[in-house]
């Protein structure tokens, strides 16, 4: 499972919307990034160095789906539809089966895990995106396994108890 490269979270949009009102909160990119990065991976499928999110993009999509007033689950439809990008339906699972999902059901992901957004995908490969850290690519489905689930497990393990982490988390497939 190597690191194919390395990635921070920079930036960050400062609103979130809250209610029919605006709040100021720190908020990094890591929406826009991981929903990028599953376009290019399905328009670079094998070129991942070509998969690097750009921050100007990023900012963008974190900026409009934090100030819709929808719900989550509508405003990240909107959104990706938007942009021009199909998304399919709010998939829900526990943090432990979602790599599952994904092993059987091929596609490019982004996931909800709580305050936080990464990506996975199944296009004949496997690959983990979290802005955070960075792409990785895994040798095949057990490892893809093993690597999600650590690295969901080191979220859902962060001490700080309003990280909004929950042991269920919503996901969705985007489409070119």
């Amino acid at each position: 499972m190597p690191l194919v490269y390395s990635f921070s979270n920079d930036g960050f949009t400062g609103v979130r919307w809250s209610g029919v009102q605006a709040k100021a909160d720190a908020e990094g990119l890591c929406f826009g990034y991981s929903t990028i990065w599953c376009v290019k991976m399905q328009e670079h499928p094998d070129k991942p160095l070509l998969t690097k999110p750009d921050q100007f993009g990023a900012a963008i999509l974190q900026q409009r789906v934090e100030q819709m007033p929808d719900s989550w689950d509508t405003s990240v439809k909107k959104l990706v539809a938007l942009r021009g990008n199909g998304c399919g339906p709010q998939i829900s699972e526990p943090w432990g089966a979602i790599s599952d999902h994904i092993i059987n059901n091929p596609g490019h992901y982004i996931i909800d895990i709580g305050d936080h957004w990464v990506a996975a995908a199944n296009n004949g490969s496997y690959s983990f995106f979290d802005a955070n850290e960075g792409m990785t690519a895994f040798n095949d489905a057990n490892t893809f396994r093993t690597g999600v689930q650590e690295r969901l497990k080191a979220y859902r393990d962060d001490p700080d108890p309003n990280n909004g982490w929950s042991d269920t988390h919503n996901f969705y497939d985007i489409t070119k």
